[in-house]
């Protein structure tokens, strides 16, 4: 079977930061910004949705924007991030609404979004739905699960994905990698021992 995710070992978020970070979001929803479909399916950010007069529909993904809101509650765990980890990268957080499939994509900003680390934030345990990974879509409608217990995880972000939730609300935190740190590129440098600028 294709290998499209890794778990890994070492803290991406304390205990505490994901527990502050869980009690913000939850408290601020008015705060979370829609994703939008346009229409030749293509995925758009929250800040497009009104240009050149684009009709749009909501994806029911949605994010909840880290530097306006998050920076000081992540801000010692990013900093210990960046001294430890050698190539750029960047923070997102994932927000899926209630009952929502999202439908089987891939991520369309190549150049930014190749592979990521994931963190699930909430709900906890089994009530966090998995991430579904399609490696052979369309000709094999085959899903490999990401579970929580998979977590923390690489993965990767240009095979086509989807996530059926269910009653909760469901979101992750993300460092995301882009070109040319390709999915296999970052697998080869944590086995390697180039991820990390201190060995």
């Amino acid at each position: 079977m294709k290998t499209v995710f890794k778990k890994i070992n070492f803290t991406i978020l304390t205990e505490e930061t994901k527990s502050n970070v869980v009690s913000f979001v939850l408290s601020h929803p008015e705060l979370i910004e829609d994703f939008y479909f346009t229409p030749d399916k293509k995925i758009i950010n929250p800040y497009y949705n009104d240009i050149n007069g684009i009709k749009v529909k909501s994806t029911g993904l949605r994010t909840f924007p880290v530097k306006k809101y998050l920076s000081e509650l992540i801000a010692t765990d990013v900093q210990r991030l960046k001294e430890l980890i050698s190539i750029p990268f960047t923070t997102y957080i994932a927000y899926t609404n209630p009952n929502t499939k999202l439908g089987v994509h891939k991520d369309t900003q190549t150049d930014k979004r190749q592979c990521s680390i994931i963190v699930p934030l909430y709900p906890i345990e089994d009530n966090y739905k998995p991430t579904l990974i399609y490696p052979n879509w369309p000709n094999d409608k085959t899903a490999i699960k990401m579970a929580v217990n998979d977590c923390p995880a690489l993965w990767n972000i240009q095979e086509y994905h989807d996530v059926e939730n269910n009653d909760n609300i469901r979101f992750n935190f993300q460092i995301y990698f882009g070109l040319p740190y390709t999915f296999e590129v970052v697998c080869e440098m944590i086995d390697n021992g180039t991820f990390f600028k201190i060995k």
